[in-house]
């Protein structure tokens, strides 16, 4: 294993185990408060670079294509995510505007 494939993969479990503990954290915040929007922006991050070294991770050294699918559905529901959290209310965000 060389230097990045360990860093991708070190990196991959930290963020794994902070999106888990964030996540538990925010559920028992009270929705709407500072500290759960705080909380959140923590688990969106993590969430982001867990999947996106795990679909890197699936890549190198060999294809796994189910990993990858996987990697990249988390990746999608989580950016999505944050976009109807970061969109005001009523208002239509440009994905929906696309289809």
């Amino acid at each position: 294993m060389n230097f990045l494939h360990g860093l991708l993969r070190y990196t991959h479990i930290a963020m794994g185990t902070v999106a888990l503990l964030s996540g538990a954290t925010a559920m028992m915040l009270r929705k709407g408060s500072p500290l759960h929007g705080r909380v959140g922006q923590v688990f969106f991050v993590s969430m982001t670079l867990m999947a996106s070294c795990g679909v890197i991770l699936s890549i190198v050294p060999k294809v796994d294509r189910l990993n990858i699918t996987g990697g990249s559905l988390a990746l999608y529901l989580t950016i999505t995510a944050w976009q109807t959290v970061e969109r005001r209310a009523g208002t239509t965000g440009r994905a929906e505007r696309v289809v």
